[in-house]
């Protein structure tokens, strides 16, 4: 599993690649794992424009174990806006369900 570290006012163009293996044998979804640190009431930006027309989610996992989950919008543009409640580590996922080779461009604001 790749986990990068990233910070606010960051533009990354990739795409997904592997796929994991759960515990049970089964493929977990491929998903590009990001980190970010953000206070109480930083706001946060996150759009992923998706260039394989595939219409990847976004989930987002707080320091709580709390998630928030965005789906793809109009113009294969997936959108989350959040003012964070805790300060802490949170966990950016971007990716698609049982699918790899998304290409996209993700930016963080």
């Amino acid at each position: 599993m790749r986990i990068a570290s990233l910070g606010l006012g960051v533009t990354v163009r990739t795409n997904t690649t592997t796929r994991e293996r759960q515990g049970n044998g089964r493929r977990a979804s491929p998903a590009d794992r990001y980190r970010i640190y953000l206070e109480a009431g930083d706001r946060i930006d996150i759009q992923v424009l998706d260039y394989s027309y595939s219409g990847p989610s976004i989930r987002m996992i707080m320091p709580d174990g709390r998630r928030l989950e965005a789906a793809a919008g109009n113009n294969y543009l997936t959108t989350m806006v959040i003012s964070v409640p805790v300060s802490g580590y949170y966990l950016v996922m971007v990716g698609l369900v049982y699918e790899t080779g998304l290409q996209y461009e993700l930016r963080i604001r």
